[in-house]
């Protein structure tokens, strides 16, 4: 199977990049994509900054399991539509919850998504 610097240069034949087209849109030196590419540490940073930029599946780039690129769900088109309409409105308590959810640590982010799931059973009784 291949390695993750094979990967790497796969998805950015795949999209048409040069070394410097793929270094230039995650931010980083031309000639360390060069490097990755032949086999050199990579950085897990750099690995998201690679499929947050090109929506590519991180399990893929990281294990060569599954797609190249994540898939779009009903889920996360509802999810950018609602994250469009709130970054345009004035709900700025609505803005503030979001993104202190999006800070909490997993365990805390269970909790919360329990107390939510409860006041929502206990809406739905009334």
């Amino acid at each position: 199977m291949a390695e993750i610097n094979e990967r790497i240069k796969v998805l950015r034949e795949h999209l048409g990049l040069t070394q410097t087209a793929l270094a230039e849109k995650i931010n980083r030196a031309p000639n360390t994509i060069n490097q990755y590419e032949k086999g050199k540490n990579i950085p897990d940073r750099t690995i998201l900054d690679i499929c947050n930029a090109f929506n590519a599946n991180e399990l893929w780039l990281r294990t060569g399991t599954g797609e190249m690129f994540r898939q779009e769900t009903n889920v996360d088109v509802e999810l950018a539509h609602q994250v469009g309409r709130l970054i345009k409105s004035d709900d700025d308590f609505t803005k503030r919850l979001v993104l202190e959810y999006l800070k909490l640590p997993p365990e805390l982010k269970t909790a919360f998504e329990e107390f939510v799931d409860k006041l929502y059973q206990e809406h739905k009784k009334e």
